[in-house]
């Protein structure tokens, strides 16, 4: 992995008003970072070229798609708490870390660089967690029997 952190994602300010501080965090570090918009192919190839990803939830504070995406490539999650962070069966520390503000962040960040060897469990563990439990089978599986159960 040739890079420290990683942050790509929208930062439209009514919607995400925290994310252009996270983005302004990460480049006041003296690493190698990587937060540019990019889509698909690039996209994926990026986040299994990071170390860590940082993500922010924005204003309903709820699950994105960064959760599944970055931790189904094997990529150590950093992210603040979704309030709907415990429906889903993770777990703070052993799937991904959550951080509590941006000095918690900034710690956090520094922390796990100096810590490959935790950094590269907690992800391992996220990877097989997501690929077990969201995947797009399981989800076809969850929605099968929902639509059997409301039919029948």
């Amino acid at each position: 992995k040739i890079i420290d952190v990683m942050a790509s994602f929208t930062t439209k300010s009514w919607w995400y008003p925290n994310r252009k501080k996270v983005l302004d965090l990460i480049k006041s570090i003296n690493i190698i970072s990587f937060t540019q918009n990019i889509i698909h192919d690039e996209y994926i190839k990026k986040i299994n070229q990071s170390k860590i990803f940082v993500t922010e939830n924005g204003t309903y504070n709820c699950l994105n798609m960064k959760f599944t995406e970055v931790l189904s490539c094997g990529t150590f999650l950093l992210a603040n708490k979704p309030e709907d962070f415990d429906d889903v069966g993770l777990k703070d520390g052993e799937h991904l870390v959550i951080y509590n503000d941006f000095k918690d962040l900034k710690d956090k960040i520094n922390y796990y660089l100096k810590h490959d060897n935790e950094r590269e469990e907690i992800a391992k563990n996220g990877m097989n967690f997501v690929r077990k439990n969201h995947s797009n089978a399981k989800r076809i599986q969850e929605m099968t029997e929902i639509i059997q159960k409301e039919i029948l």
